[in-house]
């Protein structure tokens, strides 16, 4: 699932890439729904206190792919955040382009879309069971100990029991040798 996520985020970086460019030198997006994108990118809204919409964008795709790096509970956590937040703002401004600017960026809608999957895909990896763990096995009795411990004769880990070779069966019995009766 961090793999797909991954994979999401990258696409939404690529969209929101490319968006920075055209609003940092001016140009014009290409779109196939009647210069929509165009009016968009010129709007007001285009810009959150002075920033292009599309550079915050950049900036939440790439803190997005960079908690990807790991895979603990904090880092799971930090990206269904970022994710969820990049939706709900996403989720704006699709209402702005939809209710006040009566106009749809196709790159926009196509990032929207990708910041709601990304959502979906960092919740659900909140939710499911954490990986095993892949650090290297710790002493037996340390306050870390993950309930491990060594097969010295096979160089494996097995969990919550030592192995050690089987017990030698208990040596026979020696036959006494029976007394002699007594003739008398």
């Amino acid at each position: 699932m961090r793999r797909a996520t991954a994979a999401v985020a990258a696409l939404g970086l690529g969209i929101a890439a490319y968006l920075t460019v055209v609003r940092l030198t001016g140009g014009t997006p290409a779109c196939a729904i009647a210069h929509g994108c165009e009016v968009v990118q010129r709007s007001d809204y285009a810009e959150l206190a002075g920033v292009p919409v599309a550079l915050l964008g950049l900036l939440g795709y790439a803190a997005t792919l960079l908690t990807l790096l790991w895979d603990g509970e904090r880092a799971r956590s930090a990206t269904a955040l970022l994710a969820l937040v990049g939706a709900g703002f996403s989720g704006w401004l699709t209402y702005v382009e939809i209710a006040r600017l009566d106009a749809i960026c196709a790159w926009c809608v196509a990032s929207a879309l990708c910041m709601a999957v990304l959502a979906g895909l960092a919740v659900a990896r909140v939710l499911s069971p954490e990986p095993p763990m892949r650090a290297a096995p710790r002493r037996r009795g340390s306050p870390l100990d993950p309930g491990l411990a060594h097969d010295t004769k096979s160089s494996t880990m097995t969990g919550g029991s030592r192995l050690s070779a089987p017990d030698p069966p208990p040596p026979a019995p020696r036959a006494r040798p029976r007394p002699r009766a007594r003739r008398g």
